[in-house]
């Protein structure tokens, strides 16, 4: 008899009927343009978080500073550089009202682990991550094991 554990297959619905501000943990990191890159790395590494946004002085998403940004910066020898040298300046972002479904095809079309939520004006209001959709699925795989 076989030892391998078999998941229960996750249909292409999985995710529907849930929207990104149900899964979002909210009040994202972010940081200035200007701030130094080690002082952002400061902040990652405290919040034990992977990336952080950059905003204007109006709350505006800008950009994101990433772990992997951060090592470049250091790599260089420019950790005392501002963010806004060595940001990625596309958010992939979707709206609070967006369906779970849709954070998690452009998590995998954009090959990120996270997507930011933004009201309707760029600012940032949460951030959804894959280990929230996984939570997501999981509840919802033991709810309809629960009904059948």
């Amino acid at each position: 008899m076989s030892r391998i554990a078999h998941t229960p297959m996750i249909s292409r619905a999985g995710l529907s009927g849930v929207c990104a501000r149900d899964l979002m943990t909210g009040d994202p990191a972010c940081v200035h343009p200007g701030v130094a890159v080690r002082e952002a790395a400061a902040s990652l590494a405290v919040q034990k978080i992977s990336a952080v946004l950059v905003v204007n002085d109006d709350g505006v998403a800008v950009g994101v500073l990433s772990r992997s940004d951060v090592i470049r910066a250091v790599l260089a020898g420019a950790d005392a550089a501002p963010v806004r040298d060595f940001m990625s300046p596309e958010v992939i972002a979707v709206q609070p009202d967006a369906d779970a479904r849709q954070a998690a095809e452009l998590m995998v079309r954009c090959e990120v682990r996270r997507v930011f939520v933004v009201d309707e004006d760029g600012v940032p209001v949460g951030v959804v991550s894959t280990t929230d959709l996984l939570r997501a699925l999981k509840v919802r795989c033991r709810s309809r094991a629960a009904t059948l």
